[in-house]
Protein backbone atom coordinates (compact mmCIF):
# COMPACT_ATOMS: atom_id res chain seq x y z
CA UNK A 1 0.00 0.00 0.00
CA UNK A 2 1.43 3.48 -0.73
CA UNK A 3 2.04 6.05 1.54
CA UNK A 4 -0.35 8.04 -0.32
CA UNK A 5 -3.03 5.43 0.24
CA UNK A 6 -1.87 5.91 4.16
CA UNK A 7 -1.92 9.40 4.10
CA UNK A 8 -5.39 9.63 2.37
CA UNK A 9 -6.78 6.99 4.87
CA UNK A 10 -7.74 9.74 7.42
CA UNK A 11 -10.84 10.80 6.47
CA UNK A 12 -13.36 8.22 8.16
CA UNK A 13 -14.99 6.81 5.07
CA UNK A 14 -11.78 6.38 2.95
CA UNK A 15 -10.19 4.30 6.28
CA UNK A 16 -13.34 1.93 6.21
CA UNK A 17 -12.59 1.43 2.17
CA UNK A 18 -9.32 0.60 2.91
CA UNK A 19 -9.49 -1.70 6.13
CA UNK A 20 -12.04 -3.67 4.19
CA UNK A 21 -10.14 -4.05 1.00
CA UNK A 22 -7.29 -5.35 3.55
CA UNK A 23 -9.28 -7.54 4.99
CA UNK A 24 -10.65 -8.99 1.91
CA UNK A 25 -6.87 -9.85 0.57
CA UNK A 26 -6.37 -11.03 4.62
CA UNK A 27 -9.27 -13.31 4.45
CA UNK A 28 -8.46 -14.62 1.27
CA UNK A 29 -7.44 -18.86 1.54
CA UNK A 30 -3.90 -18.65 -0.59
CA UNK A 31 -2.99 -15.66 2.09
CA UNK A 32 0.57 -16.85 3.19
CA UNK A 33 2.18 -15.96 6.66
CA UNK A 34 4.09 -13.52 5.61
CA UNK A 35 1.35 -11.71 3.78
CA UNK A 36 -0.91 -12.12 6.93
CA UNK A 37 1.41 -10.41 8.75
CA UNK A 38 2.24 -7.55 6.62
CA UNK A 39 -1.56 -6.69 5.82
CA UNK A 40 -2.46 -6.96 9.99
CA UNK A 41 0.48 -4.80 10.25
CA UNK A 42 -1.02 -2.24 7.94
CA UNK A 43 -4.81 -2.50 9.61
CA UNK A 44 -3.17 -1.93 12.97
CA UNK A 45 -1.53 1.30 11.36
CA UNK A 46 -4.92 2.42 10.29
CA UNK A 47 -6.88 1.90 13.27
CA UNK A 48 -4.72 4.21 15.58
CA UNK A 49 -4.45 6.57 13.16
CA UNK A 50 -8.08 7.84 14.63
CA UNK A 51 -6.99 6.94 18.36
CA UNK A 52 -8.68 9.39 21.29
CA UNK A 53 -5.98 8.23 23.62
CA UNK A 54 -1.84 8.37 23.39
CA UNK A 55 -1.94 11.03 21.25
CA UNK A 56 1.42 13.06 20.39
CA UNK A 57 1.92 15.78 22.00
CA UNK A 58 2.65 18.91 19.70
CA UNK A 59 3.29 16.77 16.37
CA UNK A 60 6.25 15.24 19.00
CA UNK A 61 7.13 11.11 19.12
CA UNK A 62 5.45 9.71 22.07
CA UNK A 63 7.42 9.31 25.43
CA UNK A 64 7.03 7.68 28.47
CA UNK A 65 3.90 5.97 29.66
CA UNK A 66 2.50 7.18 26.80
CA UNK A 67 4.54 4.98 24.38
CA UNK A 68 4.78 2.12 26.46
CA UNK A 69 0.84 2.24 26.90
CA UNK A 70 0.47 2.64 23.08
CA UNK A 71 3.51 0.07 22.30
CA UNK A 72 1.23 -2.44 24.28
CA UNK A 73 -2.38 -1.61 22.86
CA UNK A 74 -0.48 -2.01 19.01
CA UNK A 75 0.82 -5.55 20.26
CA UNK A 76 -2.74 -6.34 21.59
CA UNK A 77 -4.42 -5.34 18.00
CA UNK A 78 -1.75 -7.32 16.24
CA UNK A 79 -3.03 -10.11 18.04
CA UNK A 80 -6.71 -9.73 18.21
CA UNK A 81 -7.10 -8.51 14.07
CA UNK A 82 -5.14 -12.07 13.29
CA UNK A 83 -8.26 -13.84 11.35
CA UNK A 84 -7.95 -16.94 14.00
CA UNK A 85 -8.47 -14.71 16.77
CA UNK A 86 -11.28 -12.25 15.18
CA UNK A 87 -14.65 -12.87 17.12
CA UNK A 88 -16.11 -10.32 14.54
CA UNK A 89 -17.97 -11.18 11.29
CA UNK A 90 -16.93 -10.61 8.13
CA UNK A 91 -19.23 -8.14 7.40
CA UNK A 92 -18.15 -6.08 10.34
CA UNK A 93 -14.44 -5.86 9.67
CA UNK A 94 -13.43 -2.58 9.25
CA UNK A 95 -16.63 -0.48 9.62
CA UNK A 96 -16.34 2.66 11.88
CA UNK A 97 -18.07 0.57 15.05
CA UNK A 98 -15.69 -1.85 14.69
CA UNK A 99 -12.65 0.54 14.54
CA UNK A 100 -13.73 1.78 17.63
CA UNK A 101 -14.53 -1.44 19.71
CA UNK A 102 -11.12 -3.00 18.82
CA UNK A 103 -9.34 -0.34 19.67
CA UNK A 104 -10.94 0.67 22.79
CA UNK A 105 -10.99 -3.27 23.61
CA UNK A 106 -7.22 -3.14 22.65
CA UNK A 107 -6.78 0.13 25.37
CA UNK A 108 -8.74 -1.71 28.03
CA UNK A 109 -6.50 -4.34 28.21
CA UNK A 110 -3.21 -2.85 28.73
CA UNK A 111 -4.75 0.05 30.87
CA UNK A 112 -4.59 -1.93 34.35
CA UNK A 113 -4.34 -0.24 37.60
CA UNK A 114 -0.52 0.36 37.85
CA UNK A 115 -0.45 2.05 34.35
CA UNK A 116 -3.55 4.55 35.17
CA UNK A 117 -1.41 5.35 38.25
CA UNK A 118 1.34 6.24 36.03
CA UNK A 119 -0.40 8.47 34.23
CA UNK A 120 -1.60 10.19 37.01
CA UNK A 121 1.78 10.67 38.19
CA UNK A 122 3.10 11.96 35.32
CA UNK A 123 -0.06 14.71 35.55
CA UNK A 124 1.97 15.30 38.90
CA UNK A 125 5.02 16.07 37.73
CA UNK A 126 4.52 18.63 35.25
CA UNK A 127 4.32 22.29 36.62
CA UNK A 128 0.72 23.39 37.33
CA UNK A 129 -1.06 25.08 34.18
CA UNK A 130 2.02 24.12 31.89
CA UNK A 131 0.70 23.05 28.50
CA UNK A 132 2.44 19.59 29.17
CA UNK A 133 -0.03 18.74 31.78
CA UNK A 134 -2.64 19.93 30.10
CA UNK A 135 -1.44 17.42 27.65
CA UNK A 136 -1.05 15.12 30.92
CA UNK A 137 -4.79 15.69 31.79
CA UNK A 138 -6.67 14.90 28.88
CA UNK A 139 -4.89 11.93 28.45
CA UNK A 140 -5.38 10.47 31.86
CA UNK A 141 -9.29 11.69 31.70
CA UNK A 142 -9.33 9.47 27.89
CA UNK A 143 -7.65 6.91 29.70
CA UNK A 144 -9.88 6.63 32.82
CA UNK A 145 -12.86 6.61 30.59
CA UNK A 146 -11.55 4.17 28.21
CA UNK A 147 -10.21 1.65 31.31
CA UNK A 148 -13.58 0.25 31.76
CA UNK A 149 -13.03 0.68 35.77
CA UNK A 150 -15.09 2.97 36.40
CA UNK A 151 -17.70 2.30 39.23
CA UNK A 152 -21.71 2.82 39.04
CA UNK A 153 -22.63 2.91 42.81
CA UNK A 154 -26.38 3.52 43.81
CA UNK A 155 -27.10 1.87 40.17
CA UNK A 156 -30.20 0.20 41.71
CA UNK A 157 -31.97 2.86 43.91
CA UNK A 158 -33.28 5.19 40.15
CA UNK A 159 -34.89 3.96 36.78
CA UNK A 160 -32.01 3.58 34.07
CA UNK A 161 -32.82 7.24 32.73
CA UNK A 162 -32.90 9.31 35.95
CA UNK A 163 -29.53 7.41 36.86
CA UNK A 164 -28.11 8.25 33.60
CA UNK A 165 -28.69 11.99 33.99
CA UNK A 166 -27.35 11.73 37.74
CA UNK A 167 -24.06 9.63 36.97
CA UNK A 168 -23.29 11.97 33.99
CA UNK A 169 -23.12 14.95 35.73
CA UNK A 170 -21.21 13.14 38.39
CA UNK A 171 -18.63 12.04 36.05
CA UNK A 172 -18.29 15.71 34.88
CA UNK A 173 -18.18 16.54 39.02
CA UNK A 174 -15.42 13.74 39.11
CA UNK A 175 -13.46 14.96 36.10
CA UNK A 176 -13.29 18.33 37.08
CA UNK A 177 -11.86 17.21 40.66
CA UNK A 178 -9.16 15.22 39.42
CA UNK A 179 -7.73 18.05 36.74
CA UNK A 180 -7.91 20.50 39.64
CA UNK A 181 -7.05 18.41 42.49
CA UNK A 182 -4.79 16.10 41.13
CA UNK A 183 -2.32 16.78 43.45
CA UNK A 184 -3.87 16.01 45.89
CA UNK A 185 -3.68 12.03 44.92
CA UNK A 186 -1.33 9.74 46.77
CA UNK A 187 0.06 6.61 45.30
CA UNK A 188 0.13 5.66 48.92
CA UNK A 189 -3.27 5.67 49.89
CA UNK A 190 -6.46 3.52 48.85
CA UNK A 191 -4.92 0.57 49.07
CA UNK A 192 -2.31 2.23 46.66
CA UNK A 193 -5.04 1.94 44.07
CA UNK A 194 -5.56 4.79 41.72
CA UNK A 195 -9.22 3.84 41.06
CA UNK A 196 -9.69 3.92 44.57
CA UNK A 197 -9.01 7.38 44.48
CA UNK A 198 -11.37 7.98 41.61
CA UNK A 199 -14.39 5.92 42.35
CA UNK A 200 -14.49 7.15 46.25
CA UNK A 201 -14.90 10.75 44.42
CA UNK A 202 -17.06 9.50 41.64
CA UNK A 203 -19.35 7.93 44.81
CA UNK A 204 -19.87 11.29 46.67
CA UNK A 205 -20.16 13.21 43.28
CA UNK A 206 -23.48 10.54 42.36
CA UNK A 207 -24.80 11.31 46.12
CA UNK A 208 -24.23 14.91 45.30
CA UNK A 209 -25.62 15.04 42.28
CA UNK A 210 -28.90 13.81 43.48
CA UNK A 211 -29.46 15.74 46.61
CA UNK A 212 -28.50 19.21 44.61
CA UNK A 213 -31.50 17.95 41.79
CA UNK A 214 -33.84 16.44 44.24
CA UNK A 215 -34.34 13.54 42.13
CA UNK A 216 -37.52 11.24 43.02
CA UNK A 217 -39.01 8.86 40.95
CA UNK A 218 -42.50 11.55 41.51
CA UNK A 219 -41.10 13.48 38.69
CA UNK A 220 -41.34 10.65 36.23
CA UNK A 221 -45.41 10.55 36.35
CA UNK A 222 -44.82 11.83 32.50
CA UNK A 223 -43.66 8.22 31.81
CA UNK A 224 -46.31 6.75 29.83
CA UNK A 225 -45.95 3.42 31.91
CA UNK A 226 -47.16 5.06 35.10
CA UNK A 227 -49.21 7.22 33.28
CA UNK A 228 -51.22 3.51 32.61
CA UNK A 229 -51.25 2.11 35.45
CA UNK A 230 -53.70 4.85 36.76
CA UNK A 231 -57.32 3.46 36.85
CA UNK A 232 -59.41 5.31 34.50
CA UNK A 233 -63.28 5.39 34.55
CA UNK A 234 -65.92 3.36 31.89
CA UNK A 235 -65.17 4.52 28.35
CA UNK A 236 -63.18 7.08 29.37
CA UNK A 237 -59.83 8.45 27.28
CA UNK A 238 -56.96 7.04 29.26
CA UNK A 239 -54.96 9.16 30.80
CA UNK A 240 -52.04 9.27 28.68
CA UNK A 241 -54.05 10.07 25.77
CA UNK A 242 -55.64 13.14 27.62
CA UNK A 243 -52.36 14.46 28.86
CA UNK A 244 -50.69 14.18 24.88
CA UNK A 245 -54.07 15.78 24.03
CA UNK A 246 -53.82 18.50 26.11
CA UNK A 247 -50.10 19.14 25.43
CA UNK A 248 -50.47 19.27 21.59
CA UNK A 249 -53.50 21.69 21.77
CA UNK A 250 -50.99 23.68 24.57
CA UNK A 251 -54.13 26.31 24.68
CA UNK A 252 -52.68 28.86 26.99
CA UNK A 253 -49.50 28.10 25.02
CA UNK A 254 -47.91 28.16 28.50
CA UNK A 255 -45.81 24.70 27.54
CA UNK A 256 -44.49 26.33 24.21
CA UNK A 257 -43.34 29.43 25.91
CA UNK A 258 -41.39 27.88 28.50
CA UNK A 259 -38.11 26.91 26.61
CA UNK A 260 -34.47 26.37 27.32
CA UNK A 261 -32.54 29.66 27.33
CA UNK A 262 -31.69 30.91 23.32
CA UNK A 263 -33.63 27.10 21.77
CA UNK A 264 -37.53 28.17 21.63
CA UNK A 265 -37.60 24.83 19.35
CA UNK A 266 -36.85 23.09 23.12
CA UNK A 267 -39.96 24.40 24.64
CA UNK A 268 -41.81 22.07 27.39
CA UNK A 269 -44.40 21.30 25.18
CA UNK A 270 -41.96 19.17 22.95
CA UNK A 271 -40.11 17.91 25.17
CA UNK A 272 -42.99 16.28 27.15
CA UNK A 273 -44.04 15.32 24.18
CA UNK A 274 -41.18 13.04 23.19
CA UNK A 275 -40.49 11.92 26.61
CA UNK A 276 -44.30 10.48 26.81
CA UNK A 277 -44.10 8.83 23.12
CA UNK A 278 -40.92 7.26 24.33
CA UNK A 279 -37.97 9.28 22.60
CA UNK A 280 -34.80 9.09 24.43
CA UNK A 281 -32.87 11.62 26.26
CA UNK A 282 -29.45 11.19 24.15
CA UNK A 283 -32.54 11.33 20.54
CA UNK A 284 -33.73 14.97 21.64
CA UNK A 285 -30.20 16.37 23.01
CA UNK A 286 -28.87 15.61 19.35
CA UNK A 287 -32.06 17.29 18.19
CA UNK A 288 -31.99 20.40 20.18
CA UNK A 289 -28.34 20.34 20.17
CA UNK A 290 -28.03 20.53 24.27
CA UNK A 291 -26.53 18.49 27.23
CA UNK A 292 -28.78 15.50 28.42
CA UNK A 293 -28.34 16.89 31.87
CA UNK A 294 -28.99 20.86 30.89
CA UNK A 295 -32.14 18.83 28.63
CA UNK A 296 -33.41 16.66 32.18
CA UNK A 297 -33.16 18.98 34.26
CA UNK A 298 -35.14 21.69 32.79
CA UNK A 299 -37.63 19.17 31.96
CA UNK A 300 -37.84 18.36 35.67
CA UNK A 301 -38.46 21.80 37.13
CA UNK A 302 -41.50 22.44 34.32
CA UNK A 303 -43.30 18.88 35.32
CA UNK A 304 -42.87 20.46 39.06
CA UNK A 305 -44.13 23.99 37.84
CA UNK A 306 -46.96 22.68 35.50
CA UNK A 307 -48.04 19.90 37.55
CA UNK A 308 -50.95 21.50 39.29
CA UNK A 309 -52.26 22.72 36.12
CA UNK A 310 -51.55 19.42 34.08
CA UNK A 311 -53.54 17.58 37.07
CA UNK A 312 -56.58 20.36 36.55
CA UNK A 313 -57.37 19.50 33.10
CA UNK A 314 -56.62 16.09 32.23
Amino acid sequence: MSSSLIFNAGDSNNREKILKQLFQQLYQQNCSQQQKEYLVGKIVKLVLLSRTFCRKYQGQPLFGIYLEIYTQAKFQLLEDILPENSPYKISELGTISWQSKVKNQAFRNVLDDERLKQLALSVQSYPPNSELRSYALRELIRAIKISGKLCSPYKYRFSPEIYQVIYEEALMETFMYICTKIDNYDPQRGNKKFMNWVNFKLEKSVLFCCNQLKINQELQFFKLSDLDKITNPVNSPSLAESLLEYLKKDPDKIFTRSYIKGKPEANFRTIALGRITGQSWQEMAQQFDVPVPTLSSFYRRNCQRFKSILEQNI
